[in-house]
């Protein structure tokens, strides 16, 4: 096993293959515990989607905790280098809006309308502004970043000597693994642009939290990166709505 372990090709399938794993794991999961649940949450997405990422950040601490011969601190679970937070921040909203009015235009405007594919879906935030800044920006963020950046990414960052424009293949597979994980935006849209549009997003975000979670050593700057693309990607139906 440690001999395919250290196959690059193997080691990036076997990383996907416990991605998928994690998500049926963690829905399963969710499915047990919902008969549980006063009614109110167990029809409520947002609660659902709440318990669900929860489950997902715990099966990867479970993970994280049976692996031998690792530490948290090898897993991202330390403080990070010294960074400029500044420009952390000022680059997570370039690139944050940048891709929101790249990928709008082409696949909710340029694709619907080739394709006359009817936009639907979206996002439903509740009535009150605490579900999306507790459950959306922050708990999202974390929870994510713990089985994304926390593990996934970890698993493969003795593979950095592989780059391909600039980014580390651990990266690059973080965002990949990542992004595909918003194709349950399906669940909400039966319009794919919107999805892709979803995803094409995710994906961009991902690759900037990687990058970070790299460059640190910890998640925190993913964190922080998840948190502001959050807040930054949310401005836009804000100020629209």
């Amino acid at each position: 096993m440690n001999k395919l372990w250290k196959i690059p090709v193997i080691r990036v399938l076997l990383v996907a293959l416990l991605a998928f794993l994690a998500f049926q794991a963690a829905d399963l999961l969710k499915q047990a515990i919902t008969p549980l649940l006063p009614e109110n949450l167990a029809n409520d997405s947002n609660s659902m989607g709440a318990i669900f990422k929860t489950m997902l950040a715990l099966i990867s601490l479970f993970i994280i905790a049976i692996i031998p011969g690792k530490d948290l601190k090898s897993f991202g679970f330390c403080l990070p280098k010294r960074l400029s937070y500044l420009k952390l921040v000022g680059i997570t909203f370039v690139v944050t809006l940048g891709s929101f009015f790249l990928f709008a235009p082409l696949y909710m405007g340029f694709l619907s309308h080739i394709f006359q594919v009817k936009m639907s879906g979206g996002f439903d935030f509740g009535s009150s502004i605490w579900v999306m800044i507790i459950g959306i920006w922050f708990w999202s963020s974390v929870t994510e970043e713990i089985f994304g950046r926390g593990i996934l990414q970890s698993l493969l960052q003795d593979l950095t000597k592989f780059r391909f424009l600039g980014l580390s293949l651990p990266v690059w597979i973080s965002a990949i693994l990542f992004g595909a994980g918003h194709l349950t935006v399906f669940k909400l849209s039966s319009s794919p642009f919107f999805v892709m549009f979803i995803v094409s997003n995710a994906t961009i975000m991902g690759l900037l939290a990687a990058y970070y979670r790299e460059k640190s050593g910890s998640i925190i700057p993913a964190i922080i990166v998840h948190i502001l693309a959050n807040i930054f990607g949310s401005l836009p139906s804000i100020f629209f709505n």
